[in-house]
């Protein structure tokens, strides 16, 4: 373990000790899937209760709650900000990359913003509740393009719209490695070194060994390159290959 991991994991044992202390919750920062699979490795460490945000389906980036037993979480201290064109025309100019490079630009830290979620015409930001006026106040224009931002108070009724595309292939067997390599569009031996580089993420626990063999279900995280979930691995052709359904996510 070196030192980054070690600071990392004792800001969450702070947080553990004063939730059990003080009797209330505390909140960590948004982890990214590294990070969070740090945090599910040695959760052994930490003695009060923990829970993380599930409102959303499959986020990315985790916020866990720290609480003892007689103590409950309300809300967590996330906002989520609707950024739009202010042009509908303009609305397919935007990326992903775009309104991260913007709020970055601002000088806020990562560990701040949550996932950005891809909708219908518009994105939604998740932040900490403490950048929300920040980002209303100071951002009008991302790339070339006209914005208006907005706080969304509820979030029960909103559609983010499709957040995967559906696929198929063909594998030579359940192999992280071969399904990387499948579903990625890249040469076997450029997926075991992802697998070897420590960037890929199953279930959100981290994944070294090229030989796990996936089964339906499962998330597949690849830094830098996307998240798919593993809908149906299926029975070997007479070619003697494997016919795989995945979703690839936005």
């Amino acid at each position: 373990m070196n030192s980054e991991e070690k600071i990392f994991l004792n800001h969450l044992k702070d947080l553990d000790r004063m939730a059990l202390e003080r009797n209330k919750a505390f909140f960590s920062d948004f982890m990214d899937p590294y990070e969070y699979s740090l945090f599910l490795t040695n959760n052994k460490l930490f003695s009060s209760y923990m829970d993380t945000y599930n409102l959303v389906d499959n986020l990315e980036r985790q916020m866990v709650a720290f609480r003892s037993d007689a103590s409950f979480v309300d809300e967590y201290p996330i906002d989520f900000i609707k950024i739009e064109p202010k042009s509908a025309k303009f609305a397919g100019e935007i990326t992903h990359r775009d309104i991260l490079g913007t709020i970055m630009g601002l000088q806020i830290e990562r560990k701040n913003i949550g996932d950005i979620l891809a909708c219908d015409g518009f994105f939604v930001v998740l932040c900490k509740n403490t950048m929300t006026e920040m980002l209303l106040n100071s951002i009008d224009r991302v790339r070339r393009t006209d914005v208006k931002l907005s706080k969304i108070d509820d979030i029960q009724n909103l559609d983010f719209g499709t957040r995967f595309i559906e696929k198929t292939g063909s594998v030579s067997s359940n192999r992280l490695d071969a399904l990387i390599s499948e579903i990625f569009n890249l040469s076997r031996g450029t997926a075991s070194e992802l697998v070897k580089d420590e960037v890929v993420f199953v279930n959100n626990k981290l994944v070294t060994k090229c030989t796990y063999e996936c089964k339906d279900g499962d998330k597949i995280s690849v830094r830098k390159h996307g998240k798919v979930r593993i809908d149906e691995i299926g029975d070997i052709n007479r070619k003697g290959k494997t016919k795989v359904k995945f979703s690839l996510y936005k």
